[in-house]
């Protein structure tokens, strides 16, 4: 059923929500007949970036054969915010709309959707200038929460190119000058505060526009049913005034001026900041919210209505920040603020030095993976030691590996931003029985020679007096007890197999450090260690949110049971959940410029970049012997020409993150 409608296309309604379980929107634009449509689309498609409680999501968008892009978003059975102004207007029954305390929480989710834009999102966006605020342009939903739409015009604030028109929802004084364009949706969020204090349209002359009164004639114009705190109007009339002759705003200008009055008049009076009444998250609209997000710190004091959000949107908070409606910038327990160590020792058997290699280097793509992200943990702050590949007659210049490590839990002990720390460690190891160290434990780092004691490694970690947490895995021969002393911090360890065990190493690598990146892996590739594993069917029809150290030491103990030694664990204190449940399994979409149909690659093939770009040319059938794949990310700009090129397996992982298109062309090879 068709709802409305624009420049370029039509809005459709549609019931059927057994696709996304509620009513959704479809946006039909024909980009086709008018260049400037395929920009208004390029534009919108931004939309699928961002992800707030003020802006309405994109669900999918799609680009069809006859030319239409289609753009999916939650139907809101509201409208827009200009037509239930004008329909409060008209009646006089004490509609929502018409409640003061409605106009206020809409006005402030409106400034807070700016400033969520107009912020930048460090190696994802630029701030993004929306120039097209207007009331048409906010939508409400069955409660009378407020969501900004219609990114047709937007473009990011570094954008160089010119849109097909610099037109914005109002009509600025001195929109000519470029400094005044950053200020363009400041200048028209003033206008809609006008519109929520008189009831009157943008354009209606009562007898001058609103934008040309001063603060006396909107005095005279107040629709006094719903105004009837006069502390109230009169300070939103000042913001409106404000914004109106102030021509050159920053972000902080703007939130110290505007939302932090706004946001005072909602906490003094106690008005709700969202009104919600299923248990839905407030960012997506469609996922149930999570019993128990980890989103839990940073609550300012004054916090009276914490946000309430989805798994999907807390993992997916490295892209968009989720802020609580205190004002305070919310993160994941899981992964921010971590750190990690990772040791690889060697081997005088090449094949077994060189699985405990790849075994690490696999752990570390697996704690800073973001596509899925499973930990998250920063890649500045993962420190990887593994066996060098060097000629044996350079090697006795090499840095030893003990000193590396030392250098390594030396910048964790320093780092005021890490407070979880994870150390595995991947090695040979003797009971003290072996040799000359006869009391101590040892840990073989080196082939042969290098021997580390046990009291030297628990001398390092009593260095890390800012860890507050610290998860030690040792994959080892005769793994001991580590003491790490602290009653105010926590501390878990778990061992490939008891203190007086032999861990199994084959040539292919470690069984432990296998079912562990298994584990932690969860269903995102969908592969079980063998055909039909019960152990892997179990684990993954378990519905969690979360992989704590119990369910992960069940999983790898289950799979060790007749094959090796079990596991041990040692818990100083009760512990937390350690990564994200991965359930969901993850396809990486990528586009063919010359109008090929889309093809999907499980998660499991994307090993390197070079496999990726052999998968994708027998994927779209085209020569692998004389033909070669450029793989580009489509950013949704205008001022370049090409698209950035993703050149390694982690810039393709990234654009598809930040939920850039991927698209691929091809060539021939140049003759050599």
């Amino acid at each position: 059923m068709a709802i409305g409608g624009g420049a370029f296309g039509q809005v459709y309604r549609s019931n059927d929500s057994e696709v996304f379980g509620i009513p959704v929107a479809v946006k039909k634009i024909q980009t086709t007949v008018y260049e400037q449509a395929e920009k208004h689309a390029r534009m919108e498609m931004m939309a699928i970036r961002l992800l707030n409680p003020f802006i309405l999501p994109l669900i999918a968008f799609a680009k069809k054969s006859n030319g239409e892009t289609w753009f999916i978003t939650p139907y809101f059975e509201n409208g827009d915010l200009k037509k239930a102004i004008k329909d409060g207007k008209a009646s006089e029954d004490k509609m929502k709309i018409n409640l003061q305390s409605t106009r206020v929480r809409i006005a402030l989710h409106i400034a807070l959707a700016i400033k969520y834009i107009h912020t930048e999102v460090p190696n994802v966006r630029g701030a993004i200038l929306h120039k097209d605020i207007a009331s048409s342009n906010v939508v409400l939903d069955k409660n009378l929460n407020a969501r900004l739409i219609d990114f047709g015009l937007a473009r990011e604030k570094n954008d160089t190119s010119k849109t097909y028109s610099e037109k914005a929802g109002y009509t600025h004084p001195q929109k000519g000058n470029d400094a005044i364009k950053e200020s363009l949706d400041y200048y028209n969020f003033g206008i809609i505060i006008r519109e929520l204090l008189t009831s009157l349209g943008p354009a209606e002359k009562n007898p001058v526009q609103l934008e040309n009164m001063d603060v006396n004639q909107i005095r005279d114009n107040l629709d006094r049913k719903v105004w009837v705190d006069e502390e109230i109007r009169e300070t939103l009339n000042e913001l409106s005034q404000m914004c109106l002759e102030k021509f050159t705003w920053t972000i902080e200008d703007f939130e110290t001026n505007i939302i932090e009055k706004l946001q005072d008049i909602v906490w003094k009076k106690g008005i709700p900041m969202y009104e919600c009444q299923e248990e839905k998250c407030h960012h997506c609209i469609i996922n149930p919210i999570s019993k128990n997000s980890s989103l839990t710190d940073n609550h300012y004091a004054n916090c009276n209505q914490k946000i309430q959000v989805c798994i999907a949107c807390e993992k997916n908070s490295i892209l968009n920040p989720v802020t609580c409606y205190c004002g305070a910038t919310l993160k994941s327990v899981i992964g921010s603020k971590w750190g990690a160590l990772l040791i690889a020792g060697d081997d005088e058997n090449p094949d077994k030095a060189a699985a405990m290699k790849r075994e690490i280097l696999e752990l570390e793509r697996v704690v800073t993976s973001k596509a899925p992200r499973i930990i998250g943990i920063s890649k500045c702050n993962v420190r990887t030691v593994v066996p060098v590949d060097t000629k044996a007659d350079t090697r006795k210049e090499e840095t030893p590996t003990w000193t590396k490590i030392q250098e390594h839990i030396a910048y964790f002990a320093k780092n005021d931003d890490i407070d979880t720390l994870l150390i595995y460690i991947s090695c040979h190891g003797d009971d003290g029985g072996l040799n000359e160290y006869s009391e101590t434990n040892m840990f073989q780092l080196g082939k042969s020679s290098e021997l580390i004691s046990l009291n030297a490694f628990e001398e390092q970690l009593q260095t890390l007096n800012k860890i507050d947490k610290l998860i030690l895995f040792l994959d080892r021969c005769f793994p001991p007890m580590v003491e790490f002393e602290d009653k105010q911090r926590k501390f878990v360890q778990m061992n490939a197999c008891s203190e007086d065990k032999k861990a199994i190493l084959k040539d292919e690598g470690s069984l432990f450090t296998t079912y562990v990146i298994q584990g932690l892996k969860a269903r995102s590739e969908k592969r079980e260690c063998s055909e039909n594993c019960q152990h892997c069917l179990s684990y993954w029809d378990k519905r969690t949110e979360y992989i704590s150290i119990d369910s992960l030491f069940d999983y790898v103990n289950k799979h060790l049971k007749h094959k090796a030694p079990p596991p041990n664990r040692h818990l100083k204190s009760t512990w937390d959940d350690i990564a994200f449940f991965t359930e969901d399994v993850v396809h990486i979409e990528f586009s063919s410029k010359d109008g090929k149909t889309p093809i999907r690659l499980p998660l499991e093939y994307l090993k390197n970049i070079n496999e990726v770009k052999l998968m994708l040319l027998k994927a779209f059938k085209v020569d692998t012997e004389t033909h070669e794949v450029k793989i580009e990310k489509d950013i949704f700009r205008n001022d370049q020409e090409a698209d950035d090129e993703c050149k390694t397996l982690e810039q393709v992982m990234e654009a598809w993150v930040n939920r850039f298109p991927l698209l691929v062309s091809f060539s021939k090879k140049k003759e050599t």
